[in-house]
């Protein structure tokens, strides 16, 4: 379930030295979620309706709390291989960063130098869910439309500065599984150790 893997992560959140403080919202309503989903006109993934259900995201850019997601690296290809430490969006937020997305959409078809790179089964499409926030130009993405050999609702995160597309899991809960490993493992780095990013994975995720 993945409030259960909320809990555990908010527990080992706790646990580092100095601890991860991310607090969360309180729980979005099953009747917010079907606006939403009615307002962009697509279904969201079961897995991002238990999230929503356990806590609506979390205060964003607090400078008493942390994001909740650890910056990582899963590909040894320097920055182009990192993903920033991201807040979880609110449902209010979600609709709005999908809606921008889908603006900025055209402009990407249209621009022949915004070619995006691409790691692992996935396209450049507007069907996306953004789930995460950060201070850079990267966040993560849940995947309704994967190319050939990817997963509907795999984690995605999508860079525009350099235009870049890199799958990271093939689900939520998988992901969330894979951050529980790291925790547990002590492969995430304490929060200000590596400029000012709580955590770097310390290995890859690439098949």
């Amino acid at each position: 379930m993945i409030s259960d893997q909320l809990e555990t992560l908010l527990k080992l959140h706790a646990t580092l030295s100095p601890p991860l403080i991310s607090l969360l919202n309180p729980p979005a309503s099953e009747a917010a979620i079907k606006a939403a989903e009615n307002e962009l006109q697509i279904d969201f993934p079961s897995e991002l309706k238990e999230l929503l259900l356990f806590a609506n995201g979390q205060p964003y850019l607090s400078e008493e709390l942390s994001p909740f997601i650890p910056g990582f690296r899963f590909a040894d290809t320097g920055w182009r291989g990192r993903a920033s430490y991201g807040w979880l969006l609110s449902i209010e937020d979600i609709v709005s960063w999908v809606q921008h997305k889908r603006d900025l959409y055209p402009t990407y078809l249209e621009s022949t130098d915004e070619t995006f790179e691409i790691t692992g089964p996935v396209q450049f499409h507007d069907r996306f869910i953004d789930f995460t926030a950060s201070e850079n130009s990267d966040n993560l993405l849940l995947d309704l439309n994967p190319a050939s050999g990817g997963h509907v609702g795999q984690v995605v995160m999508m860079n525009t500065q350099p235009c870049h597309l890199a799958v990271l899991a093939p689900s939520l809960g998988v992901f969330l599984d894979m951050l529980i490993d790291g925790f547990r493992t002590g492969r995430f780095l304490p929060f200000g150790e590596e400029e000012g990013t709580p955590a770097w994975w310390d290995g890859g995720w690439e098949d």
